[in-house]
């Protein structure tokens, strides 16, 4: 005792004359190295200390006079003014907390304060007693052990923790220079701990063991329901870690960049899991989401690269931001249908994720969701309305995709580089086609854009080397960006890829004018125009048409009359109708009674040449029991018939019948 007390005397005296020579600095005069190191036999060595002015906080941590305030928190704090009773007595140690503010000078008073809190916090052991150093209710030993005794030695070894990476965090030569944390192997918490974090009052800055690089196991006792904010950040020995049933939440960053974790059973109580837990766990290769959790936060296993297997519950309503972005041993997930929303890169760079069934209930899809993915194929959900931009970017083994209905625009760069992307048809609603949305499509030979289009970005199609044909259904020309089609493969060969409505050409030339040479002149919308003319005969033929009882036996005949009528019509207008076909899609009907009319539905195909539409009518009344050439027969009984022709069907009509029966 007799050597360690005259050490700590000697160390007393230099951080007095430490204050002394600061104070002097004020006067011109050069700054003086005056804090002493406790050397084996000896005091104070000027050549291993550089640091003026320095104080030293309550386990030996270093903070600059110039940069240091000393402020010991009421219910830690030790009574300062009994030096010489610290000097004589050994009196276990106490750490005392202090907030350090930059830009205030120290007095000598504040010195003594804290040689008298250093001398206690040193006074009950050394590495040669076995305790590299403690404080209230914990002790480092020289074995690696951290033994925390109660949640207030919680917080007193976290507050001396954090000060320590605090320091060297301003020192970028000493960034990772932890004296203490770099001796801790392994954490035993005592029953009584209740919550791995700081004091909620502490600023926080660091975990309680952040960084602890040679942390390998921890005990963690039953009474622990909480894991705090970055409490285990970047503790890369550590392998595995048991948590009690009874822990509830996880919070932000607790386990990121542990990258020795290969597993960790998650107690089924847990309700939350903070944003970056496991990011960067990257030996992590399963895990097990427990039920009561409802939301995947943000990166909260990013850039876990080994983790293959993940298990969902239902109830998860969202898959945060980034949330499994470079899973890269990833190949396929089962979402719960509770899903609604899939965020920003949720799975981006998941590169080995060949497959994923999306929800019913998913209506949102975020930016690069998942691009750089191996997708091959992927559905979107009517219930889709969103869809970010870069949303599946190179997506290189993607060969097709069905999108959504609802889906209004295609986000810039959504299917940049989809190399393999043959085809793609766009839902009828879609207003705008975004910068580089197709960028590098260099499968992708043919391309239909909605008649609702009304813009279409810079380099939209641009590198799709194969893209031969782009047809266009709106009348009025979207505006176009630059290099929109650059180096397409209708440019390149010099056709006419770029197909657009009838009568349109002219529109679409001048608005256009890089790509004039390309519009397809053709016939004009020629067959457009058959079409055109071809579908209001019909229509007009459908209201005109007899429909009774007896009609759905005869829908050849309804069939034919209608191609009459459209070939008529086209010959009136001087158009060609040799190639028109008219074809019977669907016919029902519901048969009229004496008490109530009856209906018909139709629905009519025309095709003239590589042109098609349909045509329907739906739910027309039906009034008559029957009818035929030149009669007709009417739910009310009345049998009318206009010609000697149509009594002749009508006798015709009568085999096989039961029209006498309704004749009144």
């Amino acid at each position: 005792m007799k050597k360690k007390k005259g050490n700590l005397l000697q160390r007393i005296m230099a951080l007095m004359l430490s204050a002394v020579m600061a104070a002097g600095t004020a006067l011109g005069t050069a700054p003086v190295n005056v804090l002493a190191q406790e050397n084996e036999g000896g005091g104070y060595n000027q050549t291993q200390e550089s640091v003026s002015g320095d104080t030293v906080t309550e386990d030996g941590v270093r903070l600059s006079s110039e940069e240091t305030e000393v402020e010991a928190e009421p219910a830690e704090s030790k009574e300062a003014g009994n030096l010489e009773e610290a000097k004589t007595d050994a009196v276990s140690g106490d750490d005392v907390e202090r907030e350090d503010t930059a830009g205030r000078q120290v007095d000598a008073e504040t010195v003594a304060q804290q040689a008298d809190a250093e001398t206690v916090a040193q006074a009950d052991g050394s590495e040669e007693d076995g305790i590299i150093t403690s404080g209230d209710d914990w002790s480092l030993a020289t074995t690696g052990v951290l033994t925390i005794n109660s949640q207030e030695g919680m917080y007193r070894w976290g507050y001396v923790h954090s000060q320590e990476i605090q320091l060297n965090v301003q020192d970028p030569n000493n960034y990772n220079n932890t004296y203490y944390a770099q001796k801790v192997t392994s954490v035993i918490l005592k029953e009584g701990v209740t919550s791995v974090s700081h004091r909620p009052s502490y600023p926080q800055l660091f975990g309680v063991f952040e960084r602890c690089i040679n942390l390998k196991s921890i005990t963690i006792p039953s009474s622990v329901t909480s894991i705090g904010e970055q409490a285990f950040d970047s503790c890369s020995a550590l392998e595995s870690i048991a948590l009690p049933d009874g822990v509830t939440s996880i919070e932000k960053d607790a386990f990121k960049g542990c990258s020795s974790l290969t597993s960790i059973p998650l107690p089924d109580g847990i309700k939350s899991i903070g944003e970056y837990a496991f990011g960067s766990c990257s030996a992590l290769t399963s895990i097990e989401i427990p039920s009561g959790v409802t939301s995947i936060e943000e990166s909260v296993f990013s850039d876990c690269k080994a983790l293959a297997s993940i298990t969902l519950p239902d109830g998860i309503k969202s898959i945060g931001d980034g949330a499994f972005s470079g899973c890269e041993a990833l190949e396929s997930i089962e979402l719960p249908d509770s899903v609604t929303s899939i965020g920003d890169f949720a799975f981006s760079r998941c590169s080995a994720l060949k497959s994923i069934e999306l929800p019913d209930n998913v209506t949102s899809i975020g930016e690069a969701a998942f691009r750089l993915c191996a997708l091959e194929s992927i559905e979107l959900p009517d219930s889709v309305s969103s869809m970010g931009g870069r949303a599946f970017e190179s997506c290189s083994a993607l060969k097709s995709i069905t999108l959504s209905e609802k889906v209004t625009s295609i986000g810039q760069q959504a299917f940049m580089e989809c190399s393999a992307l043959e085809s793609i048809t766009l839902p009828s609603g879609v207003t705008s086609i975004g910068k580089q949305a197709f960028d590098g499509c260099s499968a992708l030979k043919s391309i239909t854009l909605p008649e609702k289009v009304t813009s279409i970005g810079q380099q939209a199609f641009v590198e799709c080397t194969a893209l031969e044909t782009v047809t266009m259904k709106g009348e009025t020309p979207p505006s176009l960006g630059s290099e929109a089609f650059k180096n397409c493969g209708f440019v390149t060969s010099s056709s006419k890829g770029i197909k657009v409505p009838a009568g349109t050409v002219t529109a679409y030339k001048q608005a256009w004018t890089a790509w004039a040479d390309y519009i397809d002149d053709g016939d004009d919308g020629e067959s457009a125009n058959r079409l055109k003319t071809a579908k209001a005969a019909a229509q007009e033929a459908l209201s005109k048409i007899t429909v009774t009882n007896t009609t759905e036996a005869e829908t050849y005949k309804l069939q034919s009359a209608i191609l009459e009528a459209v070939k008529a019509a086209l010959e009136k207008a001087g158009m060609d109708s040799t190639d028109v076909v008219v074809l019977m899609v669907s016919f029902t009907t519901t048969a009229a009674t004496k008490e109530a009319p009856g209906s018909c539905s139709a629905t009519v195909k025309i095709i003239c040449g590589e042109e098609s539409d349909t045509v329907s009518v739906e739910n027309r009344p039906i009034d008559l029991f029957g009818g035929g050439q030149d009669w007709t027969l009417d739910r009310n009984g009345h049998l009318i018939i206009t010609s000697d022709a149509g009594m002749k069907d009508w006798v015709d009509s009568l085999s096989g019948s039961l029209n006498r029966q309704n004749v009144i």
